[in-house]
């Protein structure tokens, strides 16, 4: 057995019981630092130094008992105690010397026995600490058939983690995606949610290095249900972590305010943890953030002004007739809806000078340019408008207050020219109901990229186009 000075302690034969292991930091693989920014770095504190430094002198003096008695099994468990600990403090070197110590100990007692199996899961984990994946790799697979034989099958789950986690080393992500989901499954049978949880943010951050938008959704589900399951443990420091790496994930998917609310969760629990360490990052973090809000907002509002559309347009009714086309049956109202400055605090009230009225440009279909265009007004139908007048009998040419019209493009080109409607015809706009749901679908993505349409839209638009009857078939083409 070896101290952190590397000493050497005899150890001699013997076994009694094992007491039952308690939980910590050092129960589940310490995970990769390029996989979690906010990696926390276990005895880093001084107090944290000191609390080990003292378990380590308790656990030589048992040492020291256990050759004094004659317990070899003893000395086993206190060599692959200090392999713990050194794997805590991120001494890999002295952890695989110490693990190694307590497993040749370990064979000489029962080559099959529970401990074996302890010990090549912890030099497995120390392995790849050490950049050695496949020395890792080869000590897994001798201890996940010494677990099934002893029947240690809760070990299983941290062998698949940490399998897992070479693989991803190696590159190999979708092995290393199986084998995380294998250790979540296996934690969840044997009722060990707080490790089901650890595997579950390792899933989230694998799936999040794939990049694609449906590995990003399935990582921020992933570490969304690990930050839950650590807040119904009450380890408030591993959902810190949980909370910052869905923000990073909430970020790429472009949910900046669920990434904001992420990273305030992550510092209220760093002030209810008093846990200092991860104010800094989570503070940058945030601030990424904002300024990315910041930048999105800007650009958002430079893309469009409904104002400044309007007023490089028409200024008057006369303006917007003049660019309006002239529609069979259509009825261009003679007024435009104004209003007037109005003191309410007279009785009656007192209507003042009259507003500017501003109106639209229209395109050649008649519709309007200012403003966000929808996809279905992008790719329109008919002409959409924001007016309509009152019939014969109901203040015949007035405009209905609040309600507007639809004048649908004639189907065919033959229908529009016998007609006289200067619009394009639907079959001269869309070659078949395939380039019309297409037109629909790159005009919804379009609005996706600039952040005024949510992507789950997307769908939607695109399965209305599908059900929408325009008269055409799949295979509809037209000379133009």
């Amino acid at each position: 057995m070896r101290g952190c000075g590397g000493k050497d302690i005899p150890s001699v034969e013997g076994r009694r019981e094992r007491q039952p292991r308690r939980r910590g930091v050092v129960e589940g693989v310490v995970e990769p630092h390029h996989l979690d920014p906010l990696h926390p770095v276990a005895g880093g504190e001084k107090g944290q130094q000191a609390v080990a430094r003292r378990h380590e002198k308790l656990i030589l003096r048992a040492q020291t008992l256990a050759t004094e008695i004659g317990y070899v099994r003893e000395s086993a468990l206190a060599d692959e105690n200090l392999g713990e600990m050194m794997m805590a403090r991120r001494k890999y070197k002295e952890a695989v010397a110490n693990l190694s110590d307590a497993l040749n100990l370990a064979r000489k007692i029962a080559p099959e026995g529970d401990i074996v199996a302890e010990c090549l899961r912890r030099l497995a984990e120390a392995k790849y600490h050490l950049n050695r994946p496949e020395s890792a790799l080869e000590h897994i697979e001798d201890g996940m058939e010494v677990a099934r034989k002893c029947g240690e099958y809760y070990e299983m789950g941290y062998f698949y983690r940490t399998r897992s986690l070479c693989h991803s080393r190696l590159g190999n992500t979708d092995a290393a995606i199986k084998d995380i989901e294998k250790s979540i499954e296996t934690f969840e049978r044997y009722g060990n949610p707080f490790e089901r949880a650890v595997s579950l943010r390792v899933l989230g951050r694998m799936l999040a290095q794939k990049g694609e938008e449906s590995h990003l959704l399935k990582s921020r589900n992933a570490l969304s249900d690990s930050a839950i399951e650590f807040g119904k443990q009450e380890e408030g420091r591993e959902q810190i972590l949980s909370y910052a790496v869905l923000a990073t994930v909430d970020m790429r998917l472009g949910n900046m305010d669920d990434a904001l609310l992420s990273v305030y969760e992550a510092l209220r629990l760093v002030e209810e943890e008093h846990d200092q360490k991860f104010r800094k990052a989570l503070l940058a973090l945030r601030n990424k953030i904002e300024r990315h809000m910041s930048r999105a907002t800007t650009n958002v509002i430079d893309q469009f002004s409904v104002l400044g559309d309007i007023q490089s347009g028409a200024r008057s009714r006369e303006q917007l007739a003049d660019g309006f086309p002239s529609i069979p049956g259509a009825t261009f109202p003679d007024v435009i809806n104004g209003l007037r400055v109005t003191d309410y605090s007279a009785q009656p009230p007192q209507e003042g000078p009259a507003y500017p009225v501003f109106v639209p440009t229209v395109d050649a279909a008649g519709n309007e340019l200012a403003g966000i265009r929808l996809p279905t007004v992008s790719v329109p139908l008919a002409t959409y408008l924001g007016w309509n007048l009152a019939k014969a009998g109901y203040a015949e040419g007035s405009l209905c207050s609040v309600i507007g019209s639809t004048l649908p493009f004639a189907k065919t080109r033959a229908q529009r020219e016998a007609g006289g409607d200067p619009r394009l015809s639907i079959e001269e706009r869309y070659e078949s109901v395939g380039a019309y749901v297409e037109a629909i679908e790159r005009a919804a993505r379009a609005l996706v990229d600039k952040r005024l349409l949510l992507e789950e839209d997307v769908n939607l638009y695109v399965e209305m186009a599908r059900q929408r009857d325009i008269g055409l078939s799949d295979s509809t083409a037209v000379n133009r």
